[in-house]
C-alpha cells in the first residue's frame, strides 16, 4: 500500500498554515474537538458534531459489546459509531497538538474496529461503510509520513479491511440507490480511496464509481439544487460528501468532471436559503435545528460562496482558502423551482414555505407549512424529528398537527402510519415566489381528500417590506360545512397575550391579528431541536366554521411602528359590503408619519354581476392582488 498521495496531500494541507494562529483564532470550535479526544482517550465517545444524523449528547464505551447491543437502545448509535468519523477528530487533534497520544489512540481505535467489523452485523450498512472509507481516507491526511509510521503487518491489514470494504460496495449497489442518499454515501468511499490510495481500487470500479456518481446527482438534484429527499440535514451530507471528492481533486492536482462541479455548486448555493443569518440549520423533515457555522465557513473557504464569516472554523478541513470564484451575489428570494420550498432571507428576515413533494421516509406532513425568523428570533417554527424508533413523540413530529399550516375538521390529509409510513398524502399542485420592490409573494395550493371528498387548500404570504407586515392568506374548499383549523408553532422563546383577535408575541414586537370570527387557543407542546433532545413550546390555534369555501387571514405587524384596519369592498352596483372571498383590504398606516398604504386581495372570480369592485373610500379594484402606496385620485 503507497502512501504517495497521502504524503503528499498532507504537505500541501499544511503548507500555508501556523498551527498555534489557527487554533488561536478558533478556540471555541477546536475546543469542542478536543473535548470530543479527551473522551476517546478514556475509551468513549460522544457524538455533538453538527453532521452527526443522530446525535447522542451522552458519552458511551466504545467497544465491541456496545456494537453488538446498542447502549441506549438506539440502533443509530451503532450506525454512527460504524461511519468512524472519530478518527478524523484524532487526526485533527494530533496535527494541530502535535501530541503523540493522539495518533496512538487513532491507531488502536483503528485497529479494534477493523476486528469488531468481523464481529458486528451493525456495521455493514453500504451508507455506513462508504462514509467509513471517507472518513479513513480524510483522517489519513493529518499524520506526517503515514507509511513510516505503521508497521508492514499494520499496512496489510489496513489494506485487506479496505479492499474487503470496496468490494461489499461494488456488489451491494441496488438500483434504488441511485435515488437515495445511501447511493452516494456508499460511492463517495470508494472514489476518495480511488484518489488516495489508487492501487486499492481498480480502473474499471473507479470508472464504474464515477458513472454511478454523476448518474445519482443527476436525478437526486431538483432544478433548484434543492436536494429530492428535501431534509436539510441530508441535503449536507450528500453535498459535503461530493465537496471532499472535489477538495482530493484540488490537492492532489486530479480531474474532476464538469457537470458533477455544477451539480455540486448549485447544491451549495441552495443550501444558503437551508439556514438562518446566523447559519443555524432549518430542521425541516428530518433535520436538526444545528448550528452549521462550520459547514458554510467550508463552503466559502472553497470558494463555493462569498460569505461574510467572522469565524473560520473550517479551517482544520480544509487546509487553506481557495480563491472565490466570479459568483453572482446570492438573491434575498430563492429562485424556486421543482422543488417547492420557498425562501426569503435578507439581514432581518428569514421566511420559508413549503409544498414539494414529500421526498423520502425522512419528510413529514408539512404542506403549507411556513417558519419565520425577525432578527434572530423565532416566531413560527418547524418541530424536528426528535428519534428514528417507533416512538409517540417522533410519530407526533411527523403529523400534520405539528406543523404551521391548514387543517379540516382535524383530519390531516397526509396520514403517518409510522415511522417511516404512510396511509394517505396530500399531493401539492402548484407554487411560485416572486418580489419587487415593495412586497414579496408567496402562493402555493395543495390537495388531498376526507371521506372521498376533495380538499383544496391555497395559501398566500405577502411580506410588506416597507412595514415589516407579514399577511397569510388561506383559502379552503371542501364541500359541506366544517371547521378550519388553521397552526402556528410558536418560537420557544416567546409568550403570548391574548385580546380579542390579537395575539401579542411578547418577546418581539409583533401582534398577530386573526379572523374575528376565529376561537383562539395556545397548546402545551413539544419539538425537538436536536436527535435525542426535546424542549417546550406553544402553539398558537385559530378555529372558525364554514360552509363549503372559506377565505381566513392572519396579519403580523409590529404594534409600536404599524396600525392595522379592515377596508370593506363593494362590487359595483351594490349596497352590502362582499364576501372576503371576493375583495377585502386593509390599511396600514405607519404611526410615526401617518403616511398610508392599502393592500387588496381577491381569492375567486366574479361570474354574477360587475367584475369591478370599489373600497369603502372609493378605490377602484380589479385582480386578485392590489397593493397602493399613493392616495386616491393622486397623480403619480
Amino acid at each position: 500500500m503507497n502512501f504517495e498521495r497521502v504524503n503528499q496531500y498532507h504537505q500541501k494541507f499544511f503548507l500555508d498554515q501556523t498551527l498555534e494562529k489557527e487554533v488561536e483564532k478558533n478556540t471555541l470550535f477546536f475546543e469542542t474537538i478536543y473535548k470530543r479526544g479527551e473522551l476517546l482517550k478514556q475509551g468513549q465517545i460522544i457524538f455533538d458534531d453538527p453532521l452527526d444524523m443522530e446525535a447522542v449528547s451522552t458519552p458511551y464505551l466504545l467497544n465491541l459489546a456496545n456494537l453488538l447491543e446498542s447502549p441506549n437502545g438506539d440502533p443509530e448509535w451503532f450506525y454512527m459509531v460504524s461511519r468512524n468519523g472519530y478518527l478524523v477528530d484524532l487526526g485533527i487533534l494530533f496535527a494541530y497538538t502535535k501530541e503523540e497520544i493522539y495518533f496512538e489512540v487513532w491507531k488502536k481505535l483503528l485497529f479494534d474496529f477493523i476486528k469488531w467489523q468481523e464481529s458486528s452485523p451493525h456495521v455493514w450498512r453500504s451508507l455506513d461503510v462508504g462514509l467509513r472509507l471517507n472518513n479513513w481516507m480524510k483522517s489519513f491526511i493529518y499524520f506526517s509520513n503515514l507509511q513510516d509510521r505503521l508497521t508492514n503487518i499494520e499496512k496489510i491489514k489496513i489494506e485487506e479491511a479496505i479492499t474487503k470494504q470496496i468490494i461489499y460496495l461494488k456488489e451491494n449497489f441496488p438500483t434504488k440507490n441511485y435515488l437515495s442518499n445511501w447511493g452516494v454515501l456508499a460511492i463517495v468511499g470508494i472514489l476518495a480511496t480511488a484518489q488516495l490510495l489508487p492501487e486499492l481500487v481498480s480502473t474499471e470500479v473507479e470508472r464504474w464509481g464515477w458513472h454511478t456518481l454523476k448518474e445519482a446527482l443527476k436525478i437526486q438534484f431538483f432544478d433548484d439544487g434543492i436536494h429530492w429527499e428535501q431534509s436539510p440535514m441530508y441535503h449536507h451530507e450528500v453535498v459535503m460528501c461530493v465537496w471532499q471528492l472535489w477538495l482530493n481533486s484540488q490537492y492532489l492536482n486530479l480531474p474532476f468532471e464538469d457537470e458533477i462541479e455544477d451539480i455540486l455548486q448549485k447544491a451549495i448555493r441552495a443550501s444558503t436559503y437551508y439556514c438562518n443569518q446566523n447559519f443555524g440549520l432549518l430542521p425541516l423533515h428530518d433535520s436538526d435545528a444545528a448550528d452549521f457555522t462550520y459547514i458554510y465557513n467550508l463552503y466559502s473557504l472553497s470558494g463555493f460562496l462569498d460569505l461574510e464569516m467572522n469565524q473560520n472554523p473550517g479551517i482544520f478541513y480544509i487546509g487553506k482558502k481557495f480563491e472565490v470564484r466570479d459568483l453572482k451575489p446570492l438573491p434575498t428570494l430563492f429562485s424556486t423551482g421543482e422543488s417547492g420550498f420557498l425562501a426569503y432571507k435578507d439581514s432581518n428576515i428569514y421566511l420559508t414555505l413549503f409544498n414539494g413533494r414529500h421526498g423520502s421516509g425522512h419528510g413529514h406532513a408539512s404542506l403549507g407549512s411556513l417558519t419565520l425568523k425577525y432578527k434572530g428570533k423565532e416566531l413560527f417554527k418547524d418541530p424536528g424529528r426528535y428519534t428514528y424508533m417507533e416512538e409517540p413523540l417522533r410519530i407526533n413530529l411527523k403529523e400534520e398537527y405539528y406543523h404551521s399550516s391548514l387543517m379540516i375538521d382535524e383530519t390531516p390529509l397526509t396520514q403517518v402510519s409510522g415511522s417511516w409510513t404512510y396511509d394517505s398524502m396530500a399531493e401539492p399542485l402548484f407554487h411560485q415566489a416572486v418580489e419587487n420592490t415593495e412586497q414579496v409573494i408567496f402562493e402555493i395550493a395543495w390537495k388531498g381528500n376526507i371521506d372521498g371528498e376533495i380538499v383544496i387548500f391555497k395559501r398566500k404570504i405577502i411580506f410588506l417590506k416597507e412595514f415589516t407586515v407579514f399577511l397569510v392568506i388561506n383559502t379552503s374548499e371542501h364541500n359541506g360545512r366544517h371547521s378550519l383549523t388553521t397552526r402556528y408553532q410558536m418560537g420557544d422563546e416567546l409568550d403570548f397575550d391574548l385580546e380579542g383577535s390579537n395575539i401579542r408575541l411578547k418577546g418581539s414586537p409583533f401582534v398577530l391579528k386573526g379572523n374575528e370570527q376565529a376561537m383562539i387557543a395556545l397548546n402545551n407542546k413539544v419539538w425537538s431541536p436536536k436527535y435525542n433532545e426535546s424542549d417546550y413550546y406553544k402553539e398558537l390555534t385559530l378555529k372558525q366554521n364554514f360552509e363549503n369555501y372559506l377565505v381566513s387571514y392572519e396579519c403580523l405587524y409590529p404594534e409600536q411602528e404599524i396600525a392595522i384596519e379592515k377596508i370593506d369592498c363593494y362590487q359595483n352596483k351594490q349596497l352590502n359590503a362582499s364576501p372576503d372571498e371576493f375583495y377585502f383590504g386593509l390599511k396600514l398606516t405607519r404611526l410615526k408619519d401617518q403616511s398610508i398604504n392599502e393592500y387588496y386581495h381577491s381569492s375567486r372570480d366574479t361570474f354574477l354581476g360587475d367584475k369591478l369592485y370599489i373600497s369603502k373610500n372609493g378605490r377602484l379594484l380589479y385582480g386578485k392582488d392590489k397593493f397602493y402606496k399613493e392616495k386616491i385620485g393622486e397623480i403619480e
